[in-house]
């Protein structure tokens, strides 16, 4: 121990002015609680930015990941429409998002409330082998209950209304049908359109191969940005396929971070610590 102490004191350098050092010592311990504070206030920033970022198993539903999906039940979905909503149920399934599902011809049904697991839908996927529901040799729970016709405005109404009961003030609606909406129901659905804009509903549409008046009439109703064009149901499958999720590049969290290692750097390189004693 002693030797310690001894080769210690060796490696000092003795100044006749020492005193004068202090002045650049307050600079610098001034200095490093500034660069401290920033640090700590980069790393909160960037911290904030990871909470809100925008990720998502899919691209169906605005940040969060979860809303209500209202499914077309009708007489008029043909085999590929039905082919097309067992991919979009089974991505959801995949990607076990939070949803609600909501299931509409003649009349509207809630089948599953807001925030179940969307692997739930599971069990539903085997009515939908063969060519189309009626076509599967098979009744299906919901045979009897739904007659006929097509009433898109009562779905979107029964969903509107769940979001209300679920006190979620922006809440995301996903619509799959082919859009042969009946005449009865047109004021219906113009009226709930209007109430979603209102509301700050986000809605967007699945389309189960609709005729071109159908989709035009809709958008004139909803807007062409709330129809899914194939592609993005393409990569929407995908996503659930590869497990991962669907989201904007993170500009404000790569920000804060590339500033907080230059500031951890800028730390290093200007704020070394200075040590002398009086001997």
């Amino acid at each position: 121990m002693r030797a310690g102490l001894t080769t210690r004191a060796t490696q000092a350098v003795p100044l006749a002015d020492a005193a004068r050092l202090w002045t650049a010592s307050r600079r610098t311990a001034l200095a490093r609680v500034c660069l401290a504070a920033a640090l700590l206030a980069l790393l909160a920033a960037s911290l904030v930015a990871a909470l809100r970022l925008h990720t998502r198993p899919t691209s169906y539903f605005s940040s969060g990941g979860g809303g209500l999906v209202v499914a077309d039940f009708s007489k008029s979905i043909d085999p590929r429409s039905y082919q097309r909503m067992s991919q979009i149920l089974r991505t959801l399934a995949d990607s076990d998002q939070r949803i609600g599902l909501i299931v509409f011809s003649d009349d509207a049904y809630e089948m599953l409330p807001a925030g179940t697991r969307g692997d739930e839908v599971r069990p539903m996927l085997r009515f939908f082998r063969g060519d189309a529901l009626t076509l599967a040799g098979q009744e299906t729970p919901w045979s009897s209950a739904f007659l006929g016709g097509t009433q898109i405005g009562q779905g979107l109404q029964m969903a509107r209304l769940s979001l209300e009961r679920e006190d979620q003030k922006q809440g995301s609606v996903l619509l799959v049908s082919d859009l042969d909406d009946a005449a009865t129901d047109v004021p219906l659905l113009t009226s709930e359109i209007e109430l979603y804009r209102r509301a700050g509903i986000r809605l967007r549409v699945a389309p189960l191969f609709p005729a071109p008046e159908n989709v035009a009439f809709f958008t004139s109703l909803a807007g062409r940005a709330a129809i899914l064009g194939p592609g993005e149901l393409l990569d929407n499958s995908k996503a659930a396929e590869r497990r991962s999720v669907v989201g904007g590049f993170p500009l404000w969290l790569f920000l804060g971070g590339g500033l907080l290692l230059l500031g951890l750097a800028a730390n290093e390189r200007l704020t070394r610590r200075l040590e002398w004693r009086p001997v």
